[in-house]
């Protein structure tokens, strides 16, 4: 099995310390460190290049890089994690590279189920998932499937609309995930890899429900399935 490193909170830290030995110039050693990561080619002969060019102008710096990132490159540079699922069984978080969908869940979990004033003991927390929240889910189930309750979301569009919801302005920039607005349409860079991917958005106007509805997605997914997912 193997355990990758959330790229939001290895860039946040990345960044941190950036600042704190480079003063001025860190912004060009993070977008350097940002480009390394989501290299296609194998990173670590630019790694080994940035951190001798940074050594020159921050030996604590390089020292930092050396003990921290170089010798557990395998567990945040793209490179490595994408060949792997090439040569492997796909997986349902392949192109999800942090944990923000966790942590969504984890909110979710924490304001409506475990929002307990004390400490939860292990087994508490795994009696509230068997006996509430399962069979929360499973009520759900059973009102949909006998005309009680109306389906709005299927298990599918909830996952990708928790993994969408999960990130941040602030987090979509440290990420390089950008995305341009016109007129009825959207520019969107890929969440798994910014710099190879982007993909083309349009909307248009629903005069059923009111509302603006999702057209078109140049996503393999969309083209596949027609249903929008968190771009990759």
């Amino acid at each position: 099995m193997h355990h990758y490193w959330c790229l939001f909170h290895v860039l946040k830290a990345f960044k941190g310390k950036a600042k704190t030995y480079l003063k001025d110039q860190w912004t060009e050693a993070s977008e350097q460190f940002w480009t390394i990561m989501y290299s296609q080619e194998d990173p670590m002969p630019t790694l080994a290049s940035f951190t001798l060019r940074w050594a020159q102008v921050s030996p604590g710096f390089s020292d930092y890089i050396l003990h921290q990132w170089v010798g557990r490159i395998h567990k945040w540079a793209i490179f490595y994690r994408t060949n792997f699922c090439l040569q492997n069984e796909q997986t349902d978080h392949q192109g999800i590279h942090t944990n923000n969908y966790t942590e969504s869940w984890h909110r979710l979990l924490k304001n409506s189920y475990l929002s307990h004033p004390d400490r939860l003991q292990i087994d508490e927390v795994v009696q509230i998932l068997t006996e509430e929240v399962k069979s929360h889910y499973h009520w759900l189930q059973q009102q949909v499937k006998s005309g009680f309750a109306g389906q709005t979301s299927n298990k599918f569009q909830m996952r990708q609309k928790l993994v969408a919801d999960a990130f941040t302005p602030e987090e979509m920039e440290i990420l390089g995930v950008v995305c341009m607005a016109i007129t009825g349409r959207y520019t969107i860079f890929s969440f798994s890899n910014p710099t190879v991917r982007q993909h083309m958005v349009k909307t248009s106007f629903s005069r059923a429900t009111g509302k603006v509805q999702l057209a078109s997605c140049t996503c393999q997914h969309f083209n596949r399935c027609g249903k929008p997912t968190l771009n990759k």
